[in-house]
Order: structure tokens, then sequence, then C-alpha cells
């Protein structure tokens, strides 16, 4: 067994509410930097020091706070003042700004502070901006995303004072849903935060005009809702005068509280109440009620505390008020959110009905109509509907859809684009990311024009959203980004001359009080420990056994330590220290620990905590089948073993199952309960180790976003075949407190075995050695699968409400309405095949960028193949006697000429289909056991379920 230290990487803080003057010092230590990289970071950090520094100037010179001069500093003051509100909010360790993060969000000012006439001629910003791309690059749990929510929160305040006072800030993606459920929480709670300084500045007389921070968690239909029409909404009780939330959670409510709630908790006051079963639990609820046009209908979380900061500052006594977050798409549509977080097949979306696509354009200034007395967007579709017009139904038209309309729209298209996890963009997925996303921005560009003065534009083009990526394992990030947002990458913090050390981040000094250790020439002795990584060889038993062996032997270890702490007298309680104090290993650390082990002083309930610390076993499995093997023999070994060692109360230890399978709501709850320990220093109670959470069996994805203080023992069985996926996996533990990650190698694979023979030098050069993600823009079956979903992209989106903007009269929008008419594309297409020929393959040749700097050479192969596959697309629709086929019908047709829209960034292929046969007879099945099964086929097996506890 070989082990080598992880040590925490030692931060500053800086004051969270200073003003721009007091990073004026640092100013000095950036100014000494010129080598390579570092020059233009500290320019960067340097010129938005620049831009607050004359912001307070002229705040010095009597100008208001919202004066365009100002903003930028009130936009900072704000930002600063959330997070330390967050921060108390939270209780957190840090009670400040790292200073990687505070030099980060100072780099990205001038981008986002030239959307301001006054400030685009200032030194300090540069044309180079809008062509560049920011890589967030740090360690795992080194503190990204408050970097980039920091920015985000600048981002919100810097529109609200700009006259930004509706539509979307900030875009917020991530490669996987259950990262994009994880982050929910996190960025609540930092909202949350915002709106409190917002409220507080309202009573001193400072306004942040517009639309409240409202999040849309723009996730899809597997995980959340997209309409009123979906199974389980009638399920959800209706908004009235009643507070009682507990007594509803029981039947189907239940079943879809548990798979559609995206908040654990209320981020206002993190409220709890009294379950029926007697246990705490969250005052989070599902409520639907009418609002709109009908027969539309809002899903909305509330929390039904009625002392909640949220529920009191909208004077919500007779019932609670809607929290400002979204979960159904329709309800997104309507309301534009401040945010939007989900996941990048989102993009897909502009490919999908035509209807979907005119309400996603909606949300980014083409909404036709606002309803009066909700201020619900409303995208009308039939002709009926535009016959009518919007009086008919309780709305007014809005600017540009009607040349006269309100002008609820300023500057509509994004400020600012977030994507986290970059690393996880590679091969299709990073492919079609970046087709999708350069095609969609092009469309907003496009429809640029529409919006006129209503839009910040330079040089007479609209000026695209700053994009953030951000990863903790990346290799050749300059060709990565380039394939996705054809921009280059600026990486930001550059990296230190030391293995140790950079510029924002060193080793701590000793302070162990252990002088052999803090006097030891091994820095990694010297630091505290944060994580330790373990390799344990295993010889004469297949993996699958060796692996539960020791998952059996570990929770054993536990069982008796616990129960001797708890139910022990103290002699026993004595004992057992002594036994731990006994089995140290001889290494630099063992006198330190085993001190506080007989320490007399420390009590009994501390050495439990610290070891209830590690209670979760956490298995990693490279594939689903591995952890099914593992799952279906745990329970029986484990059993054995405890009564081999004469304990007969532990029947089996509670293990739940991650996978990608599994719904996202079940897995919020495992991590929520994951989540949740004893206070320390409370007395334990003796039936926690059979009732509590044990383990954890998941495939990579927990890989990323999982940010459990609780996991705090790791064990993987077998080597992930990718380094980046192993530094990821292993970083869920030791968040918080030390953590260990014991590698079980697959003894027949000679690579596993080769890792234990290098332990120490591979796992402290783990970073070197990373791959670089595989993407190929310009693979062609990649540009020919997304020709369906840009076509209807641009005659369903782009021309569509070019032509509605256009017209003038309700009888001439309900002539253009309904645009995804086979027949009448065919028409026109007939009428003008050249023309509409001509543009659509220059849509999609500028979308996918075939004229950037770095496309391939052959770009003549790329226009033909584009304009074969049109040509033959559109030929089609003219033939076609079909004038009531819709564009998905035409696509679904055997031998189509383009393979029909992509559903989701993943679907690269034609899917497959299992359908269930009930049989005939003595052998028909049971429809209830042919629903298990296909659920099971579906979503995984999950052991984490009642009565399945190893009983």
């Amino acid at each position: 067994m070989r082990d080598v230290e992880a040590s925490q990487p030692y931060a500053r803080s800086l004051d969270p509410v200073a003003d721009a003057s007091d990073y004026g010092r640092e100013k000095a230590q950036f100014e000494s930097i010129d080598l390579r990289g570092w020059a233009g970071e500290r320019d960067a950090i340097a010129r938005g020091v620049a831009i607050l520094e004359k912001a307070v100037a002229a705040q010095a010179a009597g100008k208001a706070a919202t004066d365009p001069e100002v903003i930028p500093l009130t936009a900072w003051r704000f930002m600063n003042q959330a997070f330390g509100e967050f921060w108390r909010e939270k209780n957190a360790n840090v009670k400040g700004w790292r200073l990687f993060q505070i030099a980060f969000i100072l780099s990205q000012v001038p981008a986002i502070v030239s959307r301001i006439e006054c400030w685009k001629s200032s030194p300090a910003i540069t044309a180079q901006d809008d062509r560049e791309a920011s890589l967030l690059y740090f360690s795992t749990g080194g503190g990204k995303s408050e970097s980039f929510f920091g920015l985000l929160v600048f981002c919100l305040a810097f529109d609200r004072l700009r006259g930004k006072q509706h539509g979307v800030t900030a875009l917020v993606r991530y490669p996987l849903r259950l990262l994009t459920s994880q982050q929910a929480q996190r960025l609540s709670q930092v909202l949350a935060a915002a709106y409190k300084v917002r409220w507080s500045w309202q009573r001193q007389g400072l306004d942040l005009k517009g639309a409240g921070f409202d999040i849309g968690f723009w996730v899809g239909g597997g995980n959340t809702p997209n309409n009123r029409n979906v199974q389980g909404f009638s399920e959800i009780p209706t908004l009235t005068n009643d507070w009682d939330e507990v007594s509803l959670r029981r039947g189907d409510y239940s079943i879809y509280w548990k798979k559609w709630v995206r908040l654990a908790s209320c981020p206002f006051c993190s409220g709890t109440i009294t379950g029926a079963d007697g246990k705490k639990t969250s005052t989070i609820g599902l409520r639907r009620f009418r609002e709109g046009p009908p027969p539309e209908e809002r899903l909305a979380h509330c929390c039904f505390n009625r002392e909640c900061a949220w529920n009191g500052r909208h004077g919500a006594t007779v019932q609670p008020h809607p929290l400002p977050i979204h979960i159904m798409d329709s309800d997104i549509y309507a309301y534009a959110p401040a945010v939007l977080l989900g996941t990048v097949d989102k993009l897909a979306l502009i490919g999908q009905s035509a209807r979907t696509l005119i309400r996603v354009l909606g949300m980014f200034g083409f909404a036709a109509w606002q309803h009066r007395d909700s201020g619900r967007l409303v995208s009308p579709w039939l002709r009926d509907q535009f016959q009518r017009g919007p009086d008919a139904s309780g709305c007014e038209g809005v600017f540009p859809f009607y040349g006269d309309g309100k002008k609820l729209f300023f500057d509509p298209y994004p400020v600012l684009e977030i994507q986290d996890e970059a690393h996880l963009l590679d091969e299709s997925l990073g492919t079609f990311s970046g087709l999708f996303e350069t095609t969609f921005l092009h469309a907003l560009r496009t429809l640029s024009p529409l919006l006129a003065d209503q839009v910040i534009k330079e040089g007479g083009v609209a000026r695209p959203p700053r994009i953030v990526a951000a990863s903790a394992t990346v290799s050749d990030p300059a060709r990565q980004i380039d394939q996705i947002y054809q921009r280059q990458v600026v990486l930001f913090p550059q990296p230190g001359p030391d293995l140790y050390e950079s510029f924002y981040a060193r080793l701590r000094e000793p302070d162990s009080g252990d002088p052999v250790r803090d006097a030891s020439n091994n820095s990694e002795h010297r630091t505290p420990t944060r994580r330790r990584y373990v390799s344990l060889m295993t010889n004469g038993r297949t993996h699958t056994a060796a692996t539960v062996a020791i998952l059996s032997a570990f929770h054993l270890t536990i069982t008796q330590v616990m129960k001797g702490l708890i139910d022990g007298d103290d002699a026993e309680r004595w004992a057992i220290r002594e036994a731990l104090a006994d089995a140290l290993p001889p290494d630099i650390f063992r006198d330190g620990h085993r001190a506080t082990l007989l320490d007399r002083n420390v009590d009994h309930s501390d050495i439990a905590y610290a070891v209830d610390l590690d209670r979760i076993a956490l298995l990693y499995v490279t594939n689903k089948k591995g952890g099914d093997n593992v799952k279906a023999a745990l329970q029986d070994v484990i059993r054995r073993d405890h009564k081999l060692a004469g304990i007969e109360d532990i029947p089996g230890v509670r293990t739940a199952l991650i996978t990608g399978a599994i719904d996202a709501g079940l897995i919020n709850a495992i991590v929520t309960e994951a989540g949740q320990k004893p206070t320390a220093g409370s007395p334990f109670r003796p039936e926690a180790l059979r009732d509590s959470l044990r383990g954890v069996i998941a495939t990579s994805a927990i890989s990323h976003g999982v940010d459990v203080d609780e996991f705090n023992m790791m064990f993987f069985a077998g080597q992930p075949a990718d380094i980046a996926e192993y530094i990821q996996a292993s970083s869920r533990v030791g968040r918080t407190h030390v953590g260990t990650s014991i590698l079980i190698p697959t003894p027949q694979q000679r690579r596993d075995r080769y890792i234990v023979e290098i332990h120490d030098i591979f796992h402290r050069f783990l970073e070197r050695m990373i791959d670089a993600a595989p993407v190929e823009r310009w693979a062609e079956n990649a540009i020919t699968r997304t020709l369906a979903s840009f076509l209807q992209l641009k005659l369903c989106g782009v021309d569509y409400i070019t032509e509605m903007s256009r017209a003038s009269t309700n009888i001439q929008k309900a002539s253009l309405a309904e645009p995804d008419n086979v027949g009448e594309i065919g028409e026109r297409s007939r009428t003008d095949h050249i023309n509409l020929l001509d543009e659509l393959c220059q849509f999609v040749v500028d979308g996918i960028g075939l004229e950037h700097d770095t496309s391939p050479l052959n770009k003549d192969f790329y226009r033909q193949r584009i304009n074969q596959l049109f040509h033959e697309a559109t030929t089609a629709m003219e033939q076609s006697n079909w004038k009531t086929e819709n564009l998905d019908s035409f696509f679904r047709q055997p031998g189509a000429p383009l393979t029909r829209p992509m559903t989701s960034l993943r679907d690269v292929n034609e899917a497959g289909s299992i359908e269930g046969g009930l049989g005939s007879g003595s052998d028909r099945i049971r429809m209830s056991d042919l629903g298990r099964v296909m659920s099971a086929l579906m979503r995984g097996n999950n052991s984490w379920t009642a009565g399945e506890t190893g009983e």
C-alpha cells in the first residue's frame, strides 16, 4: 500500500464590500510581472482596476450611483455586498474573495462595461474583448463557481442599472443534467443574497428597476415538465390559502414532488418543517395556478414557512408567494428569466418544432405579445389568434413584432455565457455544441437590425455575449475553444512556475503544532492534508469479489468503532481509541494523530464525529454493469462479516446507486441525505448506523458538481480510462474535511498494475497526463446531421420573425403564421428557388463559420455538400402535394432528403426502441409487472428504496 497527499492550496481573502480603491494597492504587483502570458493577464486586471478607479473619481465629482460613468462601480459594490451576504448566510469559513477570484472578475469588467456608450472609448476597452473566450482553469474545489457567479451577479446589477429591465442576462450551461441540478441550489442561494441586498438598497432609495433575478431551470422533459399537458402536472396541488404542505405529500403528488423539486431547501430561509414520519423536511412545495391567457397555468416552487423573508417581502400572509425559479419550459418562455440555467442539449431546441423555436426566440427579444395582467410573454401560433389580435387575449403587442408595439426589451441578447466543466464538451457533444452555438448566435445577429436602437452594436453588428468557460482538467484549450466557439482563448490564471505555487495560491505555512512535521523537508508533510491517495493491490480473487471484501471490511470497521463509541462504557470507549491509535501507520503524521486520540481533554463524541465523516463509502465503478455486480453481492457479504464479528443488529447497510439512468429527483434526494450529519458534539443515536445512508455506488455521473462534505472515503473499482475523469471523480472527497481515495486496481489490467508500481509520481503529476479534448468541428457527418435543424431555424425563425415585423395588419400577420407548412414553403421555393436556396446555404455557411480564420481549407466541398442537400430538400417540398403537411412530418417520411432535426445534442443516430409484449393464455404477463420491467430498463435499478436495506 502506498499513499501520497494532495495539499490544500492557500488563498488570500480580500474585504468583500470594499470599493475599487482598495484594490489599487495590488496594481504595483501586477505591473511588476512581464513574463509570457502573465503580461496579458496583468494588463487585463489593470484595465479592470482602471475602470473602477475612474468610476470612483466620477462619483467623487458628484455624479449619482446610476450615472453611466458610475454604473461599473455601483454594480461592483452590489456584487461584493451580495457575496458578503451569501457568505454570512452560508456560515462559510471563507469570508471574502480569494485573490484569483477577484482578479478574474476584474479582468472581465472591461468587456462587460463597454456596452455603455461613455465607456467604449476608454483606454481600458479593447476591440479584442468580443473575439475572446476566457477559460477559468483552477483546481477542483478551488472556487471556480464563486468566480463566475460573482461575475454573473455583477452583470445582473449592471444590466438593471443601464436600463435592461427585462430579459436574459446570462446563460449558464452544464454538460450533464446532474451538474445542473446541483448548481441550481447554489445559484439560488447566491441570487437570494442578491435579492436581499437589492431590498436593502431600495430602502435606502437606490432602486434597481426591472424584473427580478429569476432562474429558468432549462433542462428538459426527462427531468422537468415541458408544459401543463405532461403526465403528473394535474397531480400538483393548486395554490390555495393553505400553508399545510406536509399533509399533501402523499400519493402521486409525493412522486412528482420528488421528481420535479429543484431546491433542496428555501434559499431565503433554509427552513424546515416536521414531516409525517417525525423527521425534518424541506419547506419547499410545488403548486400550480392559473396565469396568463387561458388555459395557461404556472408551476411554481413555494416556501411554506410563514416567516420566510421572501414571503414577508411580498406580503404573503394568506398563501405563499412563488419563488423566483421556473422549471417548466412554458413558464421559462413566458418570463424570459434573468438567468437561464440548463444543459447544452437545450441548444437543439432551435431545430425542434417551429412553435418551440419561436418561443425560444421570444425570450431574446422577439416575443409577439405580453399579457397585461400577469406580464407573461405570449408567442401565438395559430392564424386565427393573429387575426383576432392581442387585445382579444388580454395582451398587447411587443416591439419589434409590432412596429408600434411596447418596447419591452432593451439589449435583449445575453451579456454573459458561462460554460462550466468545459472539458466534457468533447467528441460529438463538443462538435454539435459548437455548430449549434455559433449558428444560433448568427441567427440573433441576423435578426438584430429589427431591434433598431434597442440592441447594443459594435461596428454595426450586435454584440455577442462574453463567454467564460471553466474547467479543472483541460489540455490544449486553444484548439477546443476555437472548435466550439471560434474564438481565441485566454487562460486564467496563467500557470505558475512551481508545482506548489502560482501567483494566486501557495501551500500553507506549517501550523500543525507538531515540531517534527512542521520542520520536515517535504512540503507535503508540512501543510494540512486535503486528500490522500492510496493504491491497494489484491491477488487471488476476482476484481468484484475483492472490491466487495474491501467494502465489507471497511463497513465492519466503521460499525465496530461507532458502536463502541456510542454504546460502550467509558472503559470500552477508551479501548476503541487506543486501538485506533495503535493501528496508525508509522509515518510522520502518527505522533500528532496518536496524541489527539489519547488526549483526555478530547471528548469521545468528538472522535465519533470525526469517524462519522467517513461513514459513507463512495464506490466509483467504470460501468453500470460493474456497479450492479457489486451491489448484488455486497449486502450478503456485509451481513456475513458482521455476524462473524458478533454484531447481529446490522443486517446490511443502506446503499444508493447513482447512474445516468436514475431520475434527477432521486439523485438529488440521495445527495441531500448524504449531506445530512449530526451536529458536532451532539449525541449519536444508536440506530443511526442501521438507518442512515452508508454507501453510494456511482458511475461517472457522480464525477462533476456533487459537492457533499460527508463524502470523504472513496473507492475506485478499477482505474478510469481517462485521467481527467479520475481527477474529477476523486475530488468528490475531501471537499471540506480530509478525504481518502483508494484505488482497487483490476489485476488483469496491465495499466492498473503499473499505476500501483509508480503510485507516488503518478498521483503527483496527474494534471500533466490529461488528454486534449477530441473535438472536430468539421466532421462531414456532423454538419450533415445539423442541416434540418438549421433549415428550420432559418425558415421558421429568422424569416418568420422578419416577415412578421414587416406586416402591419392582423390579417397580414395571420397569413404568415404557422410557418412550417411544407406546401407553402414549397410554393415559395417554386417561385424563388434560386434565391431561397442561396439564402439557406449562406445562412448555414455563416452560422457554422466556414469563412472563419481556422476553418478547413476545402471550403468548396462543404459548400457543395450543403447546397446539394438543401437543393434536394427544397425540391421535395416543391413537389409535395400535402398542403397541410408540416416540417416535422416531412422530415419523418421514409427517404426524406434530410435527416430529421436533432432532439438533443446527443441525438446522433436514429434511436432504437424496446417494446414489451404481454403474451397470452397462461403465459400472459401482468401489466404492472411489465411496467416495472420497462421502468428498470429505462431508468436502471436502485437499491436506495424502501425495504432494500439488506434486511
